[in-house]
């Protein structure tokens, strides 16, 4: 079953773009979590960068879940909607890599030094 037919075009086109705004801010927000984290020694801005790349993580995920629930569906959406879903979806598994790489290396610089 098509879970798509009741939506209308307009909707359809909105959700494609949410896609692709996903996987740009999942990136975004791994690159400036990740200059916040090696630029800073206090250990609140070490906080807040550890939450800010998970959150980036969190972002990349629902946009590569929202982009396979589209493509699915891909019979009723236009070639450049489907060009889009890709684009999105390589977009998020970037601002995944990027936001796990950047967790696990931060982990050493999390913990204060005496």
């Amino acid at each position: 079953m098509n879970s798509f037919n009741n939506y209308h075009p307009e909707k359809l086109e909105n959700c494609v773009k949410t896609v692709k705004k996903l996987g740009v801010i999942s990136i975004v927000l791994s690159i400036i979590f990740l200059i916040c984290l090696y630029t800073s020694y206090h250990l609140l801005f070490l906080i807040v960068s550890e939450f800010g790349l998970f959150l980036s993580l969190i972002v990349g995920v629902i946009g590569c879940i929202k982009a396979n629930k589209l493509k699915k569906n891909s019979e009723i959406l236009s070639p450049q909607e489907q060009k889009n879903i890709k684009i999105g979806k390589i977009c998020s598994i970037i601002g995944i890599v990027l936001a796990g790489i950047f967790i696990l290396t931060s982990l050493n610089f999390s913990v204060p030094v005496k």
